[in-house]
């Protein structure tokens, strides 16, 4: 308890402006670097001003560490520069066999360019635009197709047996739907000791549900695990209790197969809109013969990119790194494509500068196999800030300083509060914080801090704020004297 109050006096000596020992800027946040728990030889932090392109501190700059989602910075940044903020993802439907009376005699396909925006409702208008061209009945069956992508549905070095069905590991296709996850819901039953009433949102006709939930008592914790069956489809075990008139509980997960699914979801929109399907869903690839009969784009990337950094969205970054790849290589689209690009396309020739270091395992940055420095981090926030094509929808992105986003909670009510702009990394050992802020004296300032191998995750948060806080609380002409 000691430990605390003193620590929190400190904050308050700090913020109040009184100035930590040391005469220059270079000691003031080498001071707030150096807390216990933080493993120096494992950290690195580069602070540079923008105007001037001085910078005003650096420590193990050059030094490849785990950056965890600050990786989200480098996915995003290349996908806006190379691809430009306003482009679209697209998903179409397909049809063959020949149309007679509303009846389709052959197959109606879906497939996605990639789309990391598909969602119900969007799907939903597709399919009644399709009615009314006046399909009233397909044949066929109803086909999946997810080849733009190869087929890895998860990131390079992802621990999936510790991720369990966790939105945040989302699994990855060509064709995806609502991000790849599914809301379950829980209300009572009809009496005290009867099953409770389990809803699925979008309902699909994919999953198996195991009810073992009860109406009575009080509220418990809805616990919901997933399992793959044998013929791709996925299998449910829900368990909670709820009171009798007693409100919804639900939880999001993610789902295995994810190209199934969406084609399940698109079977189940196409019958509620009275469209008759014979067949079943399959996954396949359109027919050269086939035509596109509706397509639909996505919301711009800049809206996209906005979403995948301020609320730290992994899903994206793999859509995203894999949409490079097929981009700019050809289909299908593939980690290690996507990573080439953004070594050679955007550090190497936008960037002018070496990627010999890097490691790109993933898009998102939850792979623990992603390596990068602080320096190409400030050569990002740099490029990104100086070009008015992307500054304003790349900086727009990141969370706020306590105010939202994955920066929501930190520095509220301080004097770093509202104060800088930037993107949180957090895995297993890792603790990254890279992003902008202005100095008190109004010089923009890019920086950089990562940390890995810590023993104090306290620790390093709080050295993290209070660098950010420092810096934009400071007078810098003072010390570029």
């Amino acid at each position: 308890m000691k430990t605390k109050v003193l620590f929190f006096l400190s904050l308050t000596i700090f913020f109040s402006g009184v100035s930590y020992a040391g005469d220059n800027i270079s000691n003031q946040i080498a001071s707030m670097f150096s807390k216990s728990g933080i493993s120096k030889e494992s950290s690195a932090i580069s602070v540079v001003s923008l105007k001037t392109g001085k910078k005003l501190y650096e420590y193990n700059s050059k030094k490849a560490l785990a950056p965890a989602s600050n990786m989200k910075l480098i996915t995003s940044a290349a996908a806006l520069a190379l691809l430009k903020p306003e482009h679209k993802f697209k998903t179409s439907i397909y049809q063959d066999g020949k149309v007679s009376a509303g009846k389709i005699s052959g197959n109606v396909y879906l497939k996605s360019f990639g789309d990391p925006d598909l969602t119900t409702e969007r799907l939903w208008k597709m399919v009644r635009k399709f009615k009314n061209t006046g399909v009233k009945e397909i044949s066929g069956n109803i086909i999946a197709d997810d080849s733009f992508f190869d087929q890895k549905q998860t990131g390079e070095g992802w621990r999936v047996s510790d991720y369990g069905d966790s939105v945040y590991s989302a699994r990855i296709s060509a064709l995806s739907l609502n991000r790849n996850t599914i809301d379950v819901w829980l209300r009572a039953g009809d009496t005290n000791g009867s099953k409770g009433i389990v809803t699925l949102d979008p309902e699909n006709d994919f999953f198996q549900i195991e009810n073992n939930t009860s109406t009575g008592g009080g509220y418990s914790d809805l616990i919901v695990s997933r399992t793959l069956l044998p013929d791709g489809k996925n299998k449910i075990i829900v368990k909670g209790y709820v009171p009798l008139n007693g409100h919804y509980e639900n939880t999001k997960i993610n789902l295995d197969n994810p190209t199934l699914y969406t084609g399940y979801v698109f079977k189940k929109l196409l019958e509620k809109e009275g469209i008759k399907v014979k067949g079943t869903v399959k996954r396949g690839v359109v027919s050269n013969n086939s035509p596109e009969i509706i397509s639909s784009n996505s919301r711009t990337l800049s809206a996209i990119v906005y979403d995948f950094n301020k609320h730290s969205v992994n899903f994206i970054g793999e859509i995203l790194l894999k949409y490079l790849g097929a981009y700019f290589k050809g289909a299908p689209g593939t980690a290690q494509k996507g990573a080439e690009v953004i070594k050679k396309e955007f550090f190497e020739k936008l960037l002018k500068t070496d990627s010999k270091q890097l490691v790109i395992a993933d898009g998102s940055g939850l792979s623990p196999l992603n390596k990068i420095t602080a320096d190409h981090f400030i050569k990002t926030l740099s490029f990104m800030y100086k070009d008015f094509g992307y500054q304003s929808d790349y900086i727009a992105s990141l969370p706020l300083s306590g105010a939202d986003g994955t920066l929501r909670k930190r520095t509220r009510k301080t004097e770093g509060e509202r104060k800088f702009k930037a993107k949180t990394g957090f895995i297993n050992g890792v603790s990254c914080l890279s992003g902008y802020t202005f100095s008190k004296d109004g010089e923009p300032i890019a920086f950089s801090i990562m940390m890995n191998n810590f023993s104090n995750m306290y620790s390093a948060v709080s050295a993290q704020d209070s660098i950010c806080t420092f810096l934009a609380n400071t007078n810098i002409k003072q010390y570029n004297r």
